[in-house]
């Protein structure tokens, strides 16, 4: 398969993971707002602690799964960076700041690198 071949395709790629990203990132946005209200709302009305504690877990739930997910939507991205870097491609689409530089800790891992690594 030609250079050129190869390229079109990994723009392609490329063109369909920066929506997919910003569409993670609107989505978590939404659930972080959907928390701020509900509680806002359980206060304003004055409820006891315990009153739709079933309802705000599972807001809390989706909204951790919103978070999982961008986790690995952002590895994802650096594991595609890598590979591009490996195969001599070049891709074109996106903007180059949408593309990490390296894969941090956390993002390959999933824990939290030591204090001292956080500058």
């Amino acid at each position: 398969m030609g250079e050129k071949i190869k390229n079109r395709i990994a723009n392609d790629v490329a063109a369909k993971l920066i929506p997919a990203e910003a569409a993670v990132d609107e989505t978590l946005t939404h659930l972080l707002a959907l928390g701020a209200t509900l509680m806002r709302a359980h206060g304003q009305l004055n409820l006891p602690i315990g009153e739709g504690a079933g309802i705000i877990n599972r807001i809390g739930d989706a909204t951790a799964l919103g978070f999982e997910m961008r986790r690995k939507m952002c590895s994802a991205h650096v594991g595609l960076r890598a590979k591009v870097e490996e195969m001599g491609l070049q891709v074109t689409a996106g903007p180059i700041t949408d593309c990490p530089e390296k894969a941090p800790m956390i993002f390959t891992t999933g824990e939290l690198p030591e204090a001292s690594t956080l500058r």
